[in-house]
């Protein structure tokens, strides 16, 4: 290639310090460049414009404060080309300027044109190639750590007997790799209700469920989540609610830090958890059918056998007092023999509606068995027991029972209460008989009564 500087052009040098003049003549012999000054943008035109130049070198400082326009005017006929990396290194001086070389030049001399278009096509595929690598890498890392998430949240989120339980593990875990602040879930309760589990800021989602959903605030069960949470002021609620038949669930979340595919990942976590839980609820319910009678809805002996030690070691720990009521209908064999079985089990079903309406609610009520009922009393020593056992026994005298085709009779009951003392260290069976004992005494004495013993 002939020298094409030498023989042909300049090279002119636009708005050049000393220092970077001295930098220029270390790389261009002071011969083979021109110096030109403009002193503001409107005359750049006349200094770049008028000069027979092949190259011009302008400072890239100088370049940014030039409006486009001006650099199409004055260099229309000129292909422009940022210097990234220089041969003689990256500090070299022109790293920082904006190279402009003549059309006429590249039309002139077809082996430099053919140079810098390699050049210029190396460059690109190199830069590209740079792009593409760093891309992979980056894609490579987010599914790696995808993968170990949903690995970690698969192993982890399992099947406790609690779904509260269950979505608290499943929450900290998604709240651990997304941009999630909370969420709230709606499952399907009874009477059309939902039961709502929520994170602490319950309001925040109350409010939303009710404007989003339509709903009354009176069909929410609502249960708080154990985690403590930010507020939801300058987040996003997106609906990520399941395939699941009447499922919903919502969360909070910062949807400038995730991406399509994350979002993805979250959806499958999500699933994953609803799956869990719907089968947490079908648990729940099974357990609850294993300690309820069928035909009363109240306690069974199994649900009794259960509560009486979590009392006894409650209030053995408290040092307080509980009492035992056990209650007998007054000859319900008769009822069965007049009325029918039918009947029978209809007073049963309102003799135990009668019992829960009078008990609160720390108050245990069970069927013991056929006509039995038993009413375990924490905090109440025996007196405050019969006082209770009095009240509700002229509540059952006084009540008409309804039977088959509208008839009401009316029935009595007998009652016997004892109490647990933890400094006697009763055993459970005597807690029974000394309840038993005394409902007999009740039933030698003329039944309709309440005995203590």
């Amino acid at each position: 290639m002939k020298n094409t500087m030498e023989s042909q052009g300049k090279v002119i040098g636009v708005d050049f310090n000393d220092e970077e003049k001295n930098k220029i003549f270390n790389i261009i012999d002071r011969s083979e460049i021109t110096f030109v000054e403009s002193k503001r943008e409107d005359s750049f035109e006349d200094v770049v414009g008028n000069k027979d130049a092949y190259v011009i070198l302008i400072p890239w400082r100088h370049w940014v404060r030039l409006s486009n326009n001006m650099k199409d005017k004055s260099l229309k006929n000129f292909y422009i080309k940022k210097i990234e990396n220089s041969f003689f290194g990256d500090s070299d001086i022109l790293t920082e300027c904006v190279v402009a070389i003549s059309s006429k030049l590249l039309k002139e001399d077809e082996e430099l044109k053919g140079i810098i278009d390699e050049a210029k096509g190396i460059y690109n595929f190199i830069s590209n190639l740079k792009k593409e690598i760093a891309l992979y890498k980056e894609l490579y890392f987010r599914k790696a750590t995808q993968l170990d998430f949903l690995d970690d949240f698969f192993k982890t989120v399992t099947l406790p007997r609690s779904v509260k339980k269950i979505l608290e593990n499943g929450f900290l875990r998604i709240r651990d790799y997304f941009a999630v602040n909370s969420l709230c879930i709606l499952i399907p309760g009874e009477n059309n209700g939902y039961k709502f589990y929520v994170t602490n800021n319950k309001n925040f989602w109350i409010n939303y469920v009710e404007k989003k959903l339509k709903l009354k605030k009176n069909s929410l069960d609502v249960v708080t989540l154990g985690i403590e949470v930010q507020t939801d002021k300058d987040c996003e609620i997106v609906d990520v609610s399941p395939s699941l038949e009447n499922f919903k669930v919502f969360i909070s979340i910062d949807t400038d830090h995730m991406g399509y595919d994350d979002f993805a990942v979250l959806e499958m976590a999500i699933d994953h958890l609803c799956l869990l839980i719907q089968r947490g609820v079908e648990y729940e319910k099974l357990s609850s059918f294993a300690y309820i009678d069928f035909l009363t809805g109240v306690g069974n002996r199994h649900y009794f056998d259960m509560v009486i030690k979590q009392e006894i070691k409650r209030h053995e720990r408290l040092g307080s007092k509980f009492s035992v009521v056990m209650i007998d209908i007054d000859h319900f064999k008769d009822i069965n023999d007049r009325f029918g079985h039918v009947a029978g089990d209809m007073v049963l079903n309102q003799l135990a509606s009668i019992i829960k309406d009078n008990a609160r609610e720390i108050d245990h009520v069970i069927r013991y068995g056929g006509e039995e009922f038993l009413l375990i009393l924490p905090h109440t020593n025996k007196e405050n027991g019969r006082i209770f056992a009095e009240r509700l026994r002229k509540t059952i005298e006084n009540h008409k029972f309804v039977i088959d085709n509208g008839k009401t009779i009316k029935i009595t009951v007998s009652m016997g209460v004892s109490e647990f003392d933890p400094k006697g260290k009763y055993p459970i069976e005597d807690i029974l008989k000394s309840a038993d004992s005394a409902l007999y005494n009740s039933k030698e004495m003329g039944r309709n009564r309440v005995s203590v013993v």
